[in-house]
């Protein structure tokens, strides 16, 4: 009989602001990130379930930093355009390295029971073939899962504008304007005086 327990999941969205720098040009801009985590915790006896949910979010929270760490090394520098290309190959071997992992526990034991039946076929061979086909799909389903956010890295990576302009709101400026308002002449403060006219 095993110990009863209670499983909690948790996923986290958070925006981080970041400082991103090109290895080719060395631009540095501040990036706003949105990354996204996930985590899991478990409560033996459905004893501590809340301590489970934290335990969780926190893990989710720091996949979610992770994750957005991640995005912002793959993302093109805003000034020259490099990409990092190691950090690409990192991740489509990341990526390639889980999906292996987990349809493997399938292709094993599926290829194993079909050795074992060899040219008998009948129920062993269908249950083996079974096993190697769920393996695969699992293994295919998580890649998908795992490669679909890389198409979406510039969409969740933004860069703050290093030469945006503020607004000059000081007293007798308007917001907007590069010259101050001229002026008024108050009722009878002395003008100025008109242009002497040249005597012909």
């Amino acid at each position: 009989m095993g110990i009863p327990a209670t499983g909690v999941q948790a996923a986290r969205e958070q925006e981080l602001r970041l400082v991103f720098r090109c290895d080719a040009c060395d631009h540095k801009a501040k990036a706003v990130v949105l990354g996204r985590g996930q985590g899991s915790g478990v409560a033996l006896m459905h004893l501590d379930v809340d301590g489970a949910a934290r335990r969780a979010g926190a893990a989710a929270t720091a996949g979610a930093s992770k994750n957005a760490r991640r995005l912002l090394e793959l993302v093109a520098c805003p000034a020259c355009g490099h990409a990092d290309g190691g950090a690409w190959t990192r991740a489509w071997l990341r990526v390639a390295l889980i999906a292996t992992a987990a349809a493997a526990p399938g292709l094993a034991a599926g290829g194993f029971i079909a050795v074992i039946a060899g040219g008998r076929g009948g129920f062993p061979l269908t249950v083996g073939l079974g096993l190697m086909t769920l393996g695969a799909v699992i293994g295919i389903a998580i890649a998908v899962s795992l490669a679909w956010p890389l198409g979406d890295v510039a969409g969740r990576v933004s860069f703050e504008s290093a030469d945006a302009k503020r607004e000059d709101v000081s007293p007798g400026r308007r917001p907007g304007r590069s010259t101050p308002p001229r002026r008024r002449r108050r009722p009878g403060s002395p003008g100025r005086p008109p242009p002497a006219r040249a005597r012909g």
